[in-house]
């Protein structure tokens, strides 16, 4: 996970030299997606907000089913929580706000149920939130970033 502990270690100190305010969001659309859940609920402590649009959280479909190799298993978000036990850190990322806006033609709607069912297993707060049609572009992106960028309930 060289390119996580690079965010964490370089770009957010960084970041944070140049700007006071700390709160931080990870925002990621279909397999930019998959990467801000992957890096937040590795690092909660380091985020406040993660917004991800049309995402995809299980790998298992583009890998031939082939979750056996421990790399595998540790990048999908899905896997990561499934075997996460523990107590202190699944605190953590309670603290953090989760948005999933996902089209319901989208093909990737049942993996965002599927996640969206394990967080709430977890008793993770998040805001699943299914919007009409494919909505898998950047023109519906622009809007989901429009609707969420303040948070679950904003809109704008």
């Amino acid at each position: 996970m060289q390119y996580q502990e690079y965010v964490i270690n370089e770009v957010l100190p960084f970041v944070y030299a140049k700007n006071e305010n700390q709160f931080t969001m990870a925002i990621g659309a279909s397999f930019g997606a998959y990467h801000s859940y992957s890096i937040a609920l590795r690092y909660p402590e380091r985020f406040n907000r993660v917004l991800g649009m049309s995402g995809v959280y299980d790998v298992r479909e583009w890998t031939d089913n082939q979750m056996d190799d421990g790399a595998m298993r540790q990048g999908s978000p899905c896997e990561y929580l499934l075997a996460l036990e523990d107590h202190a850190k699944i605190e953590q990322i309670r603290k953090i706000e989760f948005i999933m806006p996902i089209g319901v033609e989208d093909p990737l709607y049942p993996n965002n149920q599927w996640m969206s069912q394990i967080m709430w297993d977890k008793g993770i707060w998040h805001a699943f939130r299914p919007c009409e049609g494919f909505a898998h572009d950047w023109p519906q992106w622009y809007e989901m970033i429009q609707d969420h960028i303040g948070g679950a309930d904003s809109r704008g």
